[in-house]
């Protein structure tokens, strides 16, 4: 998902990015920082799945890149690398309709109740998507907007434009 913003004073960030990009370029990093952060507590905050041990919260990540053109890139994702990485892109995009089969016994085994149950095989309904980072970027698209033109009139300050 992308999130597109758009300055108040385009002209004068316009001449901001050409006579200053030093400038430019350091708080527009400040500002995907900013926007990000808000983004991630956001989704850690919001989501409809139930969480047990906080492990996908916590896998859920930023960072700020700089594109070869110069453009400054905001990023929130699961981190693959986290506890709770392994199964949150399951979580965030569903899954689909599959067969649970056992890996090393012969027999699916889970609690009902009254006792145990048993399976060889077990059809899974699949899982309805928690897009909530995507949902998260949603909701915080007009705060990010403002984020980016606070950081922008600062930066136009500082280059006394």
């Amino acid at each position: 998902m992308d999130i597109k913003y758009s300055f108040r004073d385009e002209e004068a960030v316009r001449a901001l990015k050409q006579q200053f990009p030093d400038i430019f370029q350091r708080n527009m990093i400040l500002a995907a920082k900013v926007s990000t952060r808000d983004v991630q507590k956001t989704a850690r905050a919001k989501h409809r799945f139930r969480s047990r041990s906080g492990n996908l919260e916590l896998a859920i990540d930023t960072d700020v890149q700089i594109a070869s053109d110069g453009e400054v890139i905001g990023i929130v994702q699961i981190n693959p690398n986290s506890p709770g990485g392994a199964y949150g892109p399951y979580v965030h995009d569903g899954t689909p309709p599959h067969i649970i089969r056992p890996r090393n016994k012969k027999w699916l085994r889970w609690p009902d109740g009254s006792g145990f149950q048993f399976a060889k095989m077990v059809k899974h309904p699949g899982t309805k998507p928690d897009q909530f980072i995507y949902e998260a970027g949603e909701t915080n698209q007009q705060h990010i907007n403002d984020v980016f033109n606070r950081y922008a009139d600062r930066a136009i300050k500082e280059a006394g434009l």
